[in-house]
């Protein structure tokens, strides 16, 4: 058995047949009450981001559908293996 056999990596193919990794964990803050809460809880970790939204974030349905559209964006980024929201 090959050496490197027994592990598994989860990377994806990139459209131009490279290898890509999810190197990114996110905290992703939907709110401006919870913006200070992710930049905390993702200091001191290398791999772990705080991502807040530099706009205002309201329940209101023209705010709602930028505010959808900025997290499907980041949620789907190539470099985001994970995200805590």
């Amino acid at each position: 058995m090959k050496l490197f056999e027994k592990f598994n990596w989860f990377g994806y193919r990139r459209k131009n047949n490279k290898c890509g990794i999810r190197n990114y964990n996110i905290v992703l803050s939907t709110v401006a009450l919870t913006d200070r809460i992710s930049q905390e809880i993702s200091e001191g970790f290398i791999s772990v981001r705080s991502v807040v939204g530099g706009f205002n974030r309201g329940l209101q349905k023209k705010d709602e559908k930028i505010l959808n559209s900025f997290f499907k964006q980041v949620l789907s980024h190539p470099n985001v293996g994970s995200a805590l929201i």
